[in-house]
């Protein structure tokens, strides 16, 4: 396996129903910077989708980042099939809407499936 460039850096994000924990990390695996926000009630998806791109663009700092969501239920081509614990997301294409945001390299994966692999790491 190849290693990353010490200085390349990585948001991960952990969306869940009460709240959205963002991190940046470095090649490493160390935390530079951690935020964590209130996930939005609101029936409105747009306000959850605003609140991850402000999160992303907050860590970033004005570099261009790659971004690992990880979701509470299935994402397929970037749409969210389902996620139990935010259901105004269930079928908002997330991918676009983030990209219309904050443009980025974005990546999703089931929360658990992320954890567990972050575990095997």
């Amino acid at each position: 396996m190849q290693s990353l460039p010490e200085s390349q850096l990585y948001t991960g994000i952990d969306l869940g129903g009460t709240k959205i924990t963002a991190g940046l990390v470095d090649a490493a695996g160390r935390i530079r910077q951690k935020e964590t926000v209130k996930t939005d009630k609101s029936p409105d998806p747009q306000k959850v989708i605003q609140q991850i791109a402000d999160l992303a663009r907050k860590l970033a700092a004005g570099q261009r980042l790659k971004i690992g969501i990880g979701i509470p239920g299935q994402v397929k081509n970037g749409r969210v099939v389902n996620t139990p614990n935010i259901p105004q997301l269930d079928g908002v294409e997330l991918l676009q809407s983030l990209t219309g945001l904050y443009p980025a390299e974005y990546t999703f994966a089931n929360d658990a499936n992320a954890a567990a692999l972050a575990e095997l790491k």
